[in-house]
């Protein structure tokens, strides 16, 4: 059932969001005077966007049905940044192809401020179909954060990606269109998405440099909780026994 309604949510999306984005790529063809891209394109490359992101979305969201949702003023509150980065990237997405066509003050005012909107309302409802489960769902296990964070990442990661592609291919090859989405799009998805994976890897790669925990961290982790030396307790792992915790824990003043 759960696979169902996540194929279900991915099918719903795309049939949602390919007109938002044939309708985007025809206002970017009004508003560029059909001077760098003709019709034909400005249909296939926003529907293809807008398909892509509008599964993106609901395949998300429905994997989060059930779970508490947070309103828009919610979402300002907590992500202002992120929803500002959203929007810089989508001005900046639409001041390319303007900038190309050689657009008059007011064309050019209205595209970039046009796309700063819409990449904002993107990432409102990016962050309302990824981000607004229930604090108790969240504490159900404290690897469950780690699991959800790169499936966001790589949500933020289609986003940044089809953008770049889209962008770069009407004055470039396909491969080096390609080559820059990919660096676009993993940038984009673990600065806005995967932020808290992208953490814990550095920091887990760096603590066994130095010896002090193991590479293979989770595995070590399940080891300890099946040999009941640790315990899961909420978004926590703690010592099952006070004796073993007293005893690998340092005395007071080091030594």
């Amino acid at each position: 059932m759960p696979r169902r309604r996540r194929v279900l949510g991915g099918l719903l999306g795309a049939l949602a969001g390919l007109p938002v984005g044939v309708l985007g790529g025809l206002a970017g063809l009004m508003l560029t005077g059909g001077r760098i891209f003709g019709p034909v394109f400005a249909v296939a490359a926003g529907g293809t966007g807008g398909l892509v992101l509008g599964a993106v979305i609901g395949l998300t969201a429905a994997g989060r049905r059930g779970a508490e949702r947070m309103t828009v003023s919610e979402v300002v509150r907590a992500e202002p940044f992120t929803l500002l980065g959203f929007g810089l990237c989508g001005a900046l997405t639409g001041l390319a192809p303007l900038r190309l066509a050689h657009a008059g003050p007011l064309p050019l005012a209205a595209g970039v401020a046009g796309s700063f909107v819409l990449a904002f309302a993107l990432g409102v409802v990016f962050k309302i179909a990824t981000g607004g489960w229930s604090r108790d769902a969240e504490l159900a296990h404290p690897r469950e954060a780690l699991h959800r964070n790169p499936l966001i990442g790589l949500a933020f990661g289609l986003t940044g990606g089809v953008a770049a592609f889209l962008v770069f291919i009407m004055n470039t090859g396909v491969v080096e269109s390609l080559v820059c989405a990919l660096v676009g799009g993993v940038t984009f998805g673990l600065a806005f998405g995967a932020v808290a994976w992208a953490r814990t890897m550095i920091g887990l790669a760096v603590a066994a440099v130095r010896r002090l925990l193991p590479l293979r961290l989770w595995a070590f982790l399940d080891w300890a909780c099946e040999a009941r030396l640790l315990r899961v307790s909420g978004a926590t792992y703690q010592f099952r026994h006070r004796e073993l915790q007293d005893f690998l824990t340092p005395p007071d003043g080091g030594g």
